[in-house]
């Protein structure tokens, strides 16, 4: 019929940084560890301010593109493949990723990965303000107890141990440090008040041993007065070792005996 509208219609495809990168160095990050790295240390809102002062600090042109154009836009309606969109890109100079995560909220279909949905540590940063009405449609539904085992699972080996174990002793020293500065500052502190008190001595009243007895404050006092952070914080520590101990222990019984499967 020519009174036939046909409704806009907006369809796109949303994949990693990887996958739709146009940045030519970032691109050929050997993983994907490597290129989202490589593109937060050049669109991170703190690195763009310190490029407002510093010139020799690099930016992604298309992220600038992207923010300064696409950010406000509007893609034509249609649908959208990550070629599409990556072609869409070159020629707005516009990065692809972030047009795309800024579009799916104004899409009707959105196809993505399960991890977008199922992995936590990516769907809060993708899916979350997706409405309730939305239609979920899961190809391929058998993959779907695989995709959750592998989105809530953490491989750990002893190298991994071992740079707990590191992460702790610096933790460790720092608490360390905190604790003697402000060990030393309550010192100081009782120092200032003796001597005050001393000073408003009158000469026909004798120093006792017991007023003198006593330079510096007892280390139980001082424990009972430290912050409750320090302490909560020297809490979590020990809480910590015990957990990677037990945890290193676990590894080592389940590699003496392989027919046990492991549980971490």
């Amino acid at each position: 019929s020519p009174l036939y509208v046909p409704p806009k219609f907006l369809g796109l495809s949303l994949s990693s940084r990887r996958n739709l990168c146009m940045h030519p160095r970032v691109k050929e990050g050997k993983d994907s560890q490597a290129v989202d790295g490589n593109c937060r240390a050049m669109t991170a809102s703190w690195v763009r301010t310190a490029a407002t002062q510093d010139t020799s600090i690099e930016l992604c042109g298309y992220y600038e593109g992207y923010e300064t154009q696409g950010g406000k836009d509007w893609i034509p309606e249609g649908i959208y493949t990550l070629t599409d969109l990556k072609a869409l890109g070159e020629e707005k100079k516009w990065c692809p990723y972030f047009l795309a995560r800024h579009m799916i909220y104004y899409s009707n279909v959105v196809v993505f990965s399960y991890q977008y949905i199922i992995d936590p540590k990516i769907s809060d940063m993708v899916t979350k303000e997706f409405v309730k009405a939305n239609v979920v449609v899961f190809d391929e539904a058998h993959n779907i107890d695989n995709v959750c085992i592998e989105a809530l699972s953490v491989n750990i080996d002893r190298l991994t141990l071992d740079a707990c174990y590191g992460n702790l002793s610096v933790l460790r020293t720092g608490l360390k440090d905190v604790k003697q500065k402000d060990a030393s500052r309550l010192n100081n502190e009782y120092q200032n008040l003796l001597n005050g008190i001393m000073a408003t001595v009158r000469d026909d009243v004798p120093v006792t041993d017991q007023m003198m007895g006593n330079p510096a404050l007892a280390k139980d006092i001082l424990e009972e007065v430290m912050p409750k952070e320090i302490q909560q914080g020297e809490q979590f520590l020990r809480v910590l070792r015990t957990f990677i101990e037990h945890v290193k222990k676990t590894i080592k019984y389940k590699r003496n005996h392989p027919r046990i499967s492991s549980g971490i």
